[in-house]
């Protein structure tokens, strides 16, 4: 259940490829696209010259032989391909999510949705009943969880330029705008698990595009749907091992940790409302002034292009 990331439902033609009907662009004509075995790659611009459309743009992995980064899964008409997803960014977008605030594989920590503290708190499962109504009506009392329940109870959070998900709603980003503490993302749905995601998350639709606010505050990251009056979920960050912890705990694999061992988050200021000791947070937003353009990737690639 560990880092389950989503999977494609159904397979997607591949249309000619048009700026008009892309949304993401590459940021390296050379970037490597490696065949499904990777065993062998090759430059990315022999299947595509810019822009990669949506419809070519499957899914996200990481279990796929580099620890190090996502792999976008894509559709080139004659193969199933991976591409880092550090190479590709939306095509019209006004600013890139700082590289600190962006998720990896492997890190040290991770975000995860704040309810989940609860449990090791008053170490009672039955709190996350409030969370998970229909898949607790489906598992039944004790600790007999079905595979369906243990693969969407806890995921790690992904923040990429092109793909954030949020456990089980996936968005594709079309647009980024830096604004106070956080970023403003312009994004559409791409995937939700319907029975879960449309009984937990009702603000969230697959037929209407959704802007999403990403808020920081040290250890604390809220996140807001179309306005910022309207709140769909906290997050925390708390190191790897404390998510493996609960993961396995709730998989009936291991002991949850003792509150006194927990590593709690902090808010940017060093308080907790889950313990007295003040101390600095794990994570801290970059100072970077709103509306700063696209100043990494794509400037690379200008000056790169102005050079030759």
């Amino acid at each position: 259940m560990k880092k389950i990331l989503f999977s494609l439902l159904i397979l997607l033609s591949v249309v000619n490829v048009y700026a008009k009907d892309s949304l993401f662009e590459i940021t390296d004509d050379n970037a490597p696209l490696y065949y499904w075995n990777l065993k062998k790659s090759v430059p990315i611009q022999e299947f595509f010259d810019r822009y990669i459309p949506a419809d070519c743009f499957i899914g996200i992995t990481e279990n796929a032989g580099t620890p190090n980064c996502y792999l976008q899964s894509i559709d080139t008409d004659t193969n199933y391909c991976y591409l880092n997803i550090d190479y590709l960014i939306p095509k019209d977008t006004d600013d890139l999510i700082p590289v600190e605030a962006q998720t990896k594989p492997n890190d040290e920590y991770v975000w995860m949705s704040e309810f989940f503290l609860e449990l090791v708190k008053t170490r009672n499962v039955n709190v996350l009943r409030a969370h998970y109504p229909y898949r607790v009506e489906l598992m039944g009392e004790g600790l007999e969880y079905k595979p369906s329940w243990k693969s969407v109870v806890i995921n790690e959070i992904i923040i990429t330029n092109c793909v954030i998900q949020l456990e089980l709603s996936t968005f594709y980003v079309e647009n980024i705008n830096l604004i106070e503490n956080g970023f403003k993302v312009e994004t559409t749905v791409y995937e939700m698990d319907e029975d879960m995601s449309g009984r937990c998350n009702p603000k969230i639709s697959t037929d209407v595009p959704h802007i999403l606010y990403f808020i920081f505050d040290g250890d604390f990251m809220t996140v807001y749907i179309d306005n910022m009056n309207t709140m769909l979920q906290k997050y925390v960050r708390i190191p790897a091992s404390c998510f493996t912890n609960i993961d396995e705990y709730l998989e009936g694999r291991e002991k949850l940790i003792a509150s006194k061992d927990f590593t709690w988050p902090h808010h940017a200021d060093g308080t907790s409302e889950y313990e007295a000791v003040i101390r600095e947070p794990s994570f801290k937003y970059p100072e970077i002034k709103p509306n700063q353009k696209k100043t990494s990737q794509k400037k690379k690639k200008a000056e790169k292009k102005k050079k030759k």
